[in-house]
């Protein structure tokens, strides 16, 4: 019996010893830190980029920030395929991110992001985690295109859109504001041999309905698209910086002040999802945006889909990679 007492006693001096003995930061740590994500490497961003590196900016811009929010996006190409003929006012009151609310009128892409769900999911996993290498990535995808004639500059860039470069970063734009073109074109052709070594990059075929803009480039265009929303093109890419940005409404004491700032995705979509579930969590305002995030549009009602009807709907020809990536990660 002393015997055993005598155990128990130099069991738990032991035992306190061990605790007073420091520990070293990464060993204290161990098993409660989770791993970092990959990153996605140059061929896995190529393919992601490559069906919309030659979108106009403002177009890319909301397409990049609306994939971030895959629920609102769903929701909102089943909402638009049942409500062809939407008044501003119904699509103003809709909960969803402005930058989803933005592609309504552009039903190709909006049905895009939401089919192509593998596609959609790894773009918005480089949007939110990689901007900087993704934005990079678009750059060196345009200028392959920009020395294989798919980007015509200035002048001689049609009646589309318009490419312009200077110190080497390239910007393309619609010939007129009010009209958006959104062009198709087979990545291994527009940016010439160097497309052929991608992991097989998706991209849209040609249509009956579009009219090629140069034959050998292989770029070819939708019917225009009305723009009637101003601030669609709040939405901006600051390519020096490789940064998305977009318009911010922020309140204090001295009242409402507007300008554009970086943008961030709101991670309470990233948890819950849909824009429902994030309501009230937002600025002072109470109106679901947070500062630092994608805000509301300057006015309420002037996005329009009375014309979406006559659109194109996603062409056909779509070719999805059945390949593994050989580097990437989830979202």
């Amino acid at each position: 019996m002393k015997h055993s007492y005598v155990k128990i006693v130099c069991a738990m001096l032991f035992s306190g010893l061990l605790s007073c003995i420091p520990m070293p930061a990464n060993a204290q740590i161990k098993g409660t830190q989770a791993a970092p994500m990959p990153s996605l490497q140059e061929p896995a961003l190529d393919r992601l980029a490559a069906p919309v590196a030659l979108y106009p900016d403002a177009l890319l811009a909301q397409l990049l920030m609306a994939a971030t929010y895959p629920l609102d996006v769903a929701e909102a190409a089943r909402w638009a395929a049942r409500h062809p003929s939407s008044s501003a006012k119904e699509i103003a009151a809709q909960r969803w991110k402005a930058s989803v609310k933005a592609l309504l009128p552009f039903a190709p892409v909006l049905n895009f992001l939401d089919k192509e769900k593998a596609w959609s999911k790894q773009l918005a996993a480089a949007v939110v985690e990689q901007p900087d290498a993704l934005l990079q990535t678009m750059q060196a995808l345009r200028q392959r295109a920009y020395d294989n004639g798919a980007l015509p500059p200035g002048a001689d860039s049609g009646r589309h859109q318009q490419a312009q470069r200077q110190d080497r970063v390239i910007t393309i734009e619609p010939v007129d504001r009010r009209t958006l073109y959104v062009p198709y074109y087979d990545p291994a052709k527009v940016y010439g041999a160097a497309g052929n070594s991608m992991l097989s990059p998706e991209y849209w075929a040609a249509q009956p309905y579009a009219a090629p803009q140069n034959k050998p480039a292989g770029v070819v265009f939708s019917i225009g698209i009305p723009v009637r929303d101003r601030a669609f093109y709040d939405a901006r890419i600051d390519w020096r910086s490789s940064r998305l940005m977009a318009r911010q409404t922020a309140i204090d004491g001295n009242g409402a002040t507007a300008g554009l700032a970086e943008w961030r995705h709101d991670p309470q979509y990233r948890k819950h999802g849909t824009a429902a579930a994030a309501a009230g969590k937002g600025n002072s305002a109470g109106n679901g945006y947070s500062i630092g995030t994608e805000a509301p549009p300057d006015t309420a009602g002037t996005i329009s889909t009375r014309d979406a009807g006559s659109a194109p709907q996603a062409p056909g020809g779509y070719r999805i990679s059945t390949q593994p990536r050989r580097s990437g990660s989830g979202m």
